[in-house]
């Protein structure tokens, strides 16, 4: 019985050693080229009420958006996670008064890099950029290729129409 005691009290002392040695790291000493994320830049005017969706690519050229990703007041920029060295399908829309845009695609993430996304309205016209910009600095506007999203259910998509189904 002694034994089986001292077994379980060493066995607490371990797990709380270790648990205190795995603190978080802070988003602030995130160093560049150590993650890779999309930003999104302060807009509250132009996101409110936007949706943005994100999907990594599977082997079978599909994937399935994750819920809306846009916090439900945006007062400062925001930065999500995303997987690096993946295809990612994007599925973004927002609309005024007048206009109501969406905007679907997919690009290739970097490991490392950062992604920004830039749409907006102007002059009732919908305007979307992508741009990169690696962990020394460099930023380039970069390509989305086409994608397509499931009719159906608005969560599938796929580079190919005729996977969807």
């Amino acid at each position: 019985m002694h034994y089986k005691n001292l077994i379980l009290l060493t066995t607490i002392v371990n797990i709380a050693a270790c648990a205190s040695n795995n603190t978080p790291t802070a988003p602030e000493e995130r160093r560049p080229g150590s993650y890779t994320a999309v930003f999104l830049p302060v807009m509250a005017d132009k996101w409110n009420g936007g949706i943005v969706q994100l999907a990594v690519k599977d082997k079978n050229g599909c994937g399935h958006l994750e819920n809306n990703i846009l916090p439900n007041l945006i007062d400062d920029d925001y930065i999500v996670d995303i997987e690096g060295d993946r295809d990612i399908f994007f599925h973004i829309s927002q609309s005024n008064a007048q206009t109501a845009c969406t905007k679907n695609g997919m690009f290739f993430a970097i490991r490392g890099n950062t992604y920004t996304f830039k749409f907006e309205i102007k002059n009732n016209q919908c305007e979307f950029s992508l741009l990169e910009k690696s962990p020394n600095g460099v930023q380039n506007t970069i390509n989305s290729y086409p994608s397509h999203v499931s009719k159906v259910d608005g969560v599938r998509v796929c580079e190919n129409k005729d996977k969807l189904y």
